[in-house]
């Protein structure tokens, strides 16, 4: 017999949100995108001729594409301003959940939805950082875990997206929650994998310049920034993130100790140790 799919919804179809739909509609053969919604007509127009097609029902109301039955899972990518109640829905509505991250912008709300997941252990419940799910940052964390990098001292990873002029970051900026919680998060997800998430900061510096999206100002927000952390026990973690890469997208991870250093780029891992020597190899 055939195993059973899962049966998902994907909860709005912007940028990250029609990625998303599609990944689930041709590219997931254990599951099956039963419907989706968006409040944007144009979005709605989209999906009626990509989504529809191949029977994915389409809402404009996030309520009511609970009322498929069978649904199993929703995955949300509507604003971050919404993720968190949104969430707490499809809990309640006994469905696993993916949210894009961020949860929220209040740390408060973020406890609420954490508070949720846990008074139902039976579901899966998860923030999206994608990057541990890597394999070259799954390869560099079982070298951490097994003591072969012996103990990483620093971290230097960065965010960053391609220049986009369209003014699309200097909207997005009004409800984003800055450059930091909004791309270095990812970053510092990464510090609590490599360096345990029982590290505590010692001191925090911060740094930020608009350099290309003069809007960004009015936010108090930056396309350029870095941040540097201290932790007690002699641990340092540097961010950098960027919205203004000519070639498109480059996220990269350094992780590095007195007897090894690696380099994490999509696709690429690069190694320098005591002997000097480099080694490069594709990660597939």
């Amino acid at each position: 017999m055939a195993p059973k799919k899962l049966q998902i919804s994907a909860a709005s179809l912007g940028r990250i949100g029609h990625r998303h739909a599609l990944n689930f509609l041709n590219q997931t053969p254990r599951a099956k995108l039963v419907d989706a919604f968006s409040p944007n007509p144009v979005k709605l127009q989209w999906a009626k001729q990509h989504l529809e097609l191949f029977s994915v029902t389409l809402y404009d109301n996030y309520n009511e594409m609970f009322k498929q039955k069978g649904l199993d899972a929703v995955v949300i990518s509507t604003a971050t301003s919404v993720h968190a109640e949104e969430a707490i829905k499809a809990i309640e509505k006994n469905l696993h959940v993916l949210c894009k991250k961020r949860l929220s912008t209040d740390i408060a709300v973020c406890r609420d939805l954490v508070k949720a997941a846990k008074q139902r252990p039976h579901l899966k419940v998860m923030c999206g950082f994608s990057r541990c799910f890597d394999d070259s940052y799954r390869d560099a964390y079982d070298k951490v875990d097994q003591g072969l990098i012996r103990r990483p001292t620093i971290l230097r990873s960065q965010t960053c997206d391609k220049h986009d002029p369209s003014g699309f970051f200097v909207a997005y900026a009004a409800w984003s929650g800055g450059v930091f919680v909004d791309m270095s998060v990812h970053d510092i997800d990464l510090t609590l994998w490599f360096f345990g998430d029982d590290i505590i900061p010692k001191f925090i510096s911060v740094y930020g310049v608009v350099a290309v999206q003069p809007g960004l100002k009015q936010y108090t927000d930056y396309d350029n920034a870095v941040g540097i952390v201290e932790f007690h026990g002699g641990r340092i973690a540097h961010y950098y993130c960027s919205r203004m890469m000519a070639h498109g997208q480059e996220d990269v991870t350094e992780i590095i100790s007195a007897w090894l250093q690696e380099a994490l780029v999509t696709g690429k891992q690069i190694t320098f140790n005591e002997t000097g020597k480099r080694i490069e190899k594709a990660i597939l």
